[in-house]
């Protein structure tokens, strides 16, 4: 297996071979059909999906076939293959940016919220009566045969179009403005986070180091291959065990996970048991990337975890409900803490990055006085791009009903979560995040919802569903990778981010139309995948947010939270400083922002045992031993992915195990 450098990594990014324009738009094309094809694999072949997460296989598994394959090949043959593997990065860079945007929140969000208000009406919800009457006609689809149509296929007409074109028009635009907005406020601090913070970026950095562009603070050795070589197949071997056990059972099973819940079966502890936080989840990949995470971004995410348990028992042994799991509110004061957290930092980097700022606006100034002149900040039009485009949110979402400061209120929310998750995932590298919180739920914290009217909280009901629920797929911690990538191989920012927003808008067009072809002719919906989010009327199904919303105006006596979320935004700020200041302090704060969820529950095991393998190989056998061991623990975060996209292969092939 060859993994050499196709070139020097000391060379700067400017001397690297350039990439010309037919070479740009052929690989956005080349990434527009590979993310167009998710739906089809994903649910038509059910192989999985290639996108899925922020280290997504598929991918990564076409990088590596080009660098560690065709790559050689064009080498021999034309002496010469930067251009091949600067491709290569560039198509990753754009299809881990937009993947998962571009399925989760067109394909599985966007045409489903449109006529499920229709379709799942009752007597009992309510929907008939008061939430279709609450919503502009444009947005929805409430013709009973084109309703029932989409969720359980159409008998004869195929698709009506003239009823779907309005909505998904509407729709669609609302899904692109908030692309710009995301991205136009990642490029706004990314410059200050690469360059001056140098965040880590581990998951940015595997790519470039199976393109041979990153050394991954590894020495340029021939032993780190054979150790990458050793882990990547250890973790191969374990996952095609484990997936040709679900072809042929007889093949047994590696379990994954241990029960705790024998342990906690005596109150107070009771409040533990039966849930994912009562197991040991054994993740190799996961444990390579806990390793090779900074110690302080593990520790963080290990000790709010566990201080949210003790949160949990000492509220059941006091008996206090206040801190404990309440009817609408899972986590109860635990999670408004939490919600207060992304606010406050949403404000902590805005005001560290206060002088970037107002460098932007004096140079946005000097140019509409004066004209462009050289040496300006290269991120000043991402600040306007940004405004814009939170403005055309506030546009579409007042002309949709809802009031201006909600919608401004909402969209800040919305933007503070995933803001949040971009910047822990820059520093921390976990593939996969999930939180219980709702951008809704801020504003309820502050105002009861009855205040704000149902159709306030029906189109935001919308939104959460649309903007919050898939956050293993959400933007900005997709795009801040792409940044990254761009950043380091010296691609135009412009050609970039202009190749990311039309890929994103077209996207947008053909995978909602591809599940309405799926949904009308396949009968799609009726699938056993999707059956139980359509009609658990969980957080997984198209109308859980409007349901939400008219469960909240619903409570006699709501009790405002927003307490709570001041502290949480005060302890973020004070844990922030406290880091910042004290070089000491052994707990990055930004693991305040994850420990009420269900997946940081079940990776809490797996990021203690790297974290406890990596600190005990630095401190007992020292920093050159933990620096020679990476190869080994990048191997095993590879060989999951890789492995992950083989067995994609073998579905596409033979089918999906029964």
């Amino acid at each position: 297996m060859a993994i050499a450098p196709t070139r020097d990594p000391d060379i700067a990014a400017g001397d690297a071979p350039r990439l010309g324009v037919g070479t740009l738009v052929a690989v956005c094309l080349v990434a527009i059909a590979f993310c167009a094809a998710v739906p089809w694999m994903t649910y038509v072949a059910r192989a999985g999906d290639p996108v899925a997460g922020y280290l997504p296989p598929g991918p990564l598994a076409v990088l590596a076939i080009v660098c560690w394959i065709l790559a050689p090949i064009v080498r021999r043959w034309s002496g010469d293959s930067g251009k091949l593997v600067r491709a290569g990065l560039l198509f990753y860079a754009l299809t881990v940016s937009i993947g998962g945007f571009a399925t989760a929140f067109t394909v599985l969000q966007i045409p489903q919220i449109i006529p499920s208000l229709r379709y799942f009406a009752t007597p009992t919800n309510r929907f008939e009566d008061e939430a279709i009457p609450a919503m502009a006609e444009t947005l929805l689809v409430t013709n009973e045969v084109a309703a029932r149509g989409f969720f359980e296929g159409a008998r004869t007409g195929g698709i009506p179009w003239k009823l779907w074109i309005g909505p998904l028009v509407r729709w669609g635009v609302l899904a692109l403005l908030y692309l710009v907005t995301g991205t136009a406020m990642l490029g706004i601090f990314r410059r200050r986070w690469i360059d001056h913070e140098r965040l880590p970026f581990p998951l940015a950095e595997i790519p470039l180091f199976v393109a041979g562009h990153g050394h991954f603070g590894m020495s340029e050795t021939a032993g780190r291959v054979r150790l990458m070589a050793i882990g990547m197949g250890v973790v191969a071997l374990i996952e095609s065990l484990r997936s040709a056990h679900r072809y042929l059972p007889a093949i047994p099973d590696i379990p994954r996970n241990f029960s705790f819940t024998m342990l906690f079966e005596n109150a107070p502890w009771n409040i533990l048991a039966g849930a994912s936080w009562s197991r040991a989840w054994v993740d190799l990949p996961l444990i390579g990337i806990a390793y090779l995470m900074p110690a302080a971004i593990a520790l963080g995410i290990f000790v709010f975890f566990l201080l949210m348990l003790g949160i949990m028992v000492f509220s059941r042994f006091l008996g206090d409900p206040t801190l404990g799991p309440l009817r609408w509110n899972r986590w109860g004061s635990q999670k408004d803490i939490e919600g207060g957290a992304y606010i406050g930092l949403l404000a902590f980097v805005f005001w560290a990055a206060r002088s970037d700022l107002g460098t932007m606006l004096r140079d946005l100034w000097a140019d509409l006085r004066r004209g462009g002149t050289a040496r300006r900040h290269p991120d000043r039009w991402m600040l306007v791009a940004f405004v814009l485009g939170l403005l055309g949110m506030c546009w579409w979402s007042v002309s949709a009903g809802i009031s201006f400061w909600v919608a401004i209120s909402f969209i800040l929310a919305t933007l503070a979560l995933t803001f949040g998750f971009a910047l822990l995932t820059a520093q921390s590298g976990l593939p996969t995040l999930q939180v219980d919180n709702l951008p809704a739920q801020f504003l309820t914290a502050v105002v009861p919802a009855r205040a704000m009217g149902l159709p306030n909280m029906a189109l935001i009901g919308f939104f959460n569903t649309m903007f919050s629920w898939y956050k293993r797929h959400a933007l900005q911690p997709q795009v801040i990778h792409g940044l990254k990538i761009a950043d380091t191989e010296g691609f135009r920012d412009r050609r970039f981010i202009t190749a990311l927003l039309v890929a994103g808008a077209v996207l947008i067009a053909v995978n909602s139309t591809t599940l309405l072809h799926l949904a009308y002719n396949e009968s799609l919906m009726l699938s056993t995948t999707t059956r139980w989010q359509q009609h658990s009327g969980g957080m997984g199904s198209p109308y859980y947010g409007v349901l939400w919303g008219m469960r909240m105006i619903d409570q006699p006596n709501p009790a405002l939270s927003f307490h709570w979320m001041l502290l949480g935004a005060g302890l973020m700020w004070l844990l922030q400083f406290l880091y910042r200041q004290f070089m000491w302090w052994p707990v990055h704060p930004l693991g305040m922002l994850i420990p009420c969820g269900w997946q940081v529950t079940a990776q809490w095991f797996s990021v203690m045992i790297g974290w406890a393998i990596a600190r005990g190989i630095t401190r007992y056998a020292g920093p050159r031993a933990y620096l020679h061991l990476r190869p080994l623990f990048l191997g095993l975060v590879l060989g999951g992915a890789l492995a992950q996209a083989v067995w994609m292969v073998i579905s596409l092939i033979v089918g999906p195990p029964l």
